[in-house]
């Protein structure tokens, strides 16, 4: 049988691809991505950890921190079990990893304003969605962090997130 040029990509893929198959580049990329993503939860599970702790003695002697306390003590077991169950399919797992500083930036936004590390959780997280789900994942943490800065803003703006503040941190809060 002589080899012909297929006419379309979609023909080329039925031809030369099984439907489950992935090409070799796909293959390591995907191998890459979950080796890099098994590393950093072993890693940001342990530093969460200590840094609970932190925050858990901070509260002893401020006891207006409670409420972020307990949030991110559930944070680190949902981290701690995404770096222990290793057989949860990687995208899962790596969604994981992005809601938790997203919901860690949100909590530093609320409780200590504009002026806190909120905003660069907000800032980094389209990047670590770039680098561990792919572009349009990217995309979609992108058009999130931009919303959450926005309606934070517009808190400030109104005065509402005054009132929310433990810790007022240079923030853009005026009324």
């Amino acid at each position: 049988m002589a080899w012909r040029q297929p006419r379309s990509l979609n023909e080329f893929n039925q031809e030369f691809m099984k439907p489950n198959q992935k090409s070799e580049s796909e293959s390591v990329l995907y191998t890459w991505r979950k080796r890099i993503l098994n590393f950093f939860l072993t890693v940001v599970a342990i530093a969460a950890g200590l840094m609970t702790i932190a925050s858990i003695l901070d509260a002893i002697k401020r006891p207006g921190q409670w409420a972020p306390v307990i949030l991110y003590s559930v944070l680190e077991l949902i981290l701690a079990g995404l770096a222990i169950f290793r057989k949860i399919d990687h995208r899962i797992r790596a969604w994981g990893v992005l809601l938790v500083p997203f919901l860690v930036g949100i909590t530093a936004l609320a409780a200590n304003g504009l002026g806190s590390s909120g905003r660069l959780y907000q800032l980094a997280l389209p990047i670590g969605a770039l680098i561990r789900l792919g572009v349009r994942s990217g995309i979609f943490m992108s058009g999130l962090s931009i919303l959450t800065m926005v309606v934070f803003a517009a808190l400030a703006e109104s005065g509402r997130l005054a009132h929310w503040l433990i810790v007022d941190r240079n923030s853009p809060c005026w009324r």
